[in-house]
């Protein structure tokens, strides 16, 4: 909430021949917390999950104040005006319920009843969970196309190197900070990954611009590369070492 938007208004002020439109989207992109998308890239590295979920579950109850301050900030360092704004508060914490307490509050309550059964398909889940997320981009890919095509000159490569630039300040942030391998990777997925439906949910029904949707979009598609390499780089670097065993069921 302090770097990372600076970072993204001042692309978005600074860089030559940017759409309007799309300033204006960046500018409601870095506004919003972290996705959910930033919980699987940690399981995919084998980083420090739980580090993630708590992140992306607090970022996202805080944007109920954060957004629309830093909305209002961002809008009118690009000479935009924001005019009231207030973030949806059921569709905010429902999103927060469905996409990450319900399905890790019941992965634990799994793994402290049968923990040799969750031990057992955790391997299963971890090669399911890619192959989804392969057809995912795929799918983000072919649905965004159009628009990553059509902003191909100046637009994509911009959130593209925002999403870069983004996960760098993350990793490096958490170096400076002395984070642990694992937390450092996590902490560079939160803040490289945004929560896209929500900065949609915000240009659309609030802000009633539909073209600022758009940046958004793009994004959804461009954080996607920058954080598989980080993942292939740290898990070649043996970032997966500091991750503890699986707790095993007692003998008894």
């Amino acid at each position: 909430f302090g770097i990372i938007p600076v970072v993204g208004v001042a692309m978005a002020a600074f860089i030559a021949n940017l759409s309007p439109f799309l300033a204006a989207g960046m500018v409601v992109l870095v506004s919003c917390p972290s996705g959910a998308f930033s919980n699987f890239f940690s399981y995919l590295a084998r980083a420090n999950v739980a580090l993630s979920i708590a992140l992306t579950a607090a970022t996202n109850l805080v944007a109920l104040i954060s957004v629309p301050l830093l909305l209002t900030l961002g809008f009118a360092a690009i000479g935009e005006r924001a005019g009231a704004i207030s973030v949806p508060l059921g569709q905010t914490i429902g999103h927060v319920l469905v996409m990450v307490i319900a399905p890790i509050t019941l992965a634990m309550i799994l793994r402290a009843v049968r923990p040799e059964f969750a031990a057992r398909v955790d391997p299963v889940l971890r090669r399911a969970s890619t192959i989804v997320f392969a057809v995912l981009v795929v799918l983000l890919m072919v649905k965004f196309w159009p628009l990553i095509r059509e902003n191909a000159a100046i637009g994509t490569p911009a959130l593209l190197g925002l999403a870069s630039l983004t996960v760098l300040i993350g990793w490096v942030a958490g170096r400076i900070a002395n984070l642990p391998r694992l937390d450092r990777f996590t902490v560079a997925a939160e803040v490289g990954v945004h929560n896209v439906a929500l900065a949609n949910v915000l240009a659309i029904n609030v802000l009633q611009r539909a073209e600022l949707s758009v940046a958004p979009s793009i994004y959804a598609a461009m954080c996607i590369p920058p954080l598989l390499v980080l993942a292939w780089w740290f898990r070649r670097t043996d970032g997966s070492a500091e991750v503890p065993n699986p707790p095993r069921a007692s003998s008894a």
